[in-house]
């Protein structure tokens, strides 16, 4: 999406060397959590996963939601913003 497209410029292809290098797959519900990352204001990143597209409904969306929550729930002063693909 234009977001992960823009994020991946700002963060100097971090995201496109993640996925070259099988860093992080993008499977179903699969997080990587990027610290003291460059480029944006945010000191930490949280890639999740949403798997194959064609099998994305809001169930798994749910799902994978909770995966992320559960992962950072205990983080002070916690802001978060979320890119998706066109669902």
């Amino acid at each position: 999406t234009a977001g992960l497209t823009a994020l991946d410029a700002a963060l100097g292809g971090m995201l496109t060397r993640l996925r070259e290098s099988a860093d992080f797959t993008a499977k179903f519900a699969a997080t990587l959590p990027l610290r003291a990352v460059a480029g944006i204001a945010a000191s930490r990143v949280l890639l999740l996963g949403l798997g194959n597209a064609d099998a994305l409904s809001r169930g798994r969306l749910d799902r994978a939601f909770t995966t992320a929550a559960r992962a950072i729930s205990d983080k002070p002063d916690l802001k978060i913003a979320i890119s998706l693909p066109d669902l």
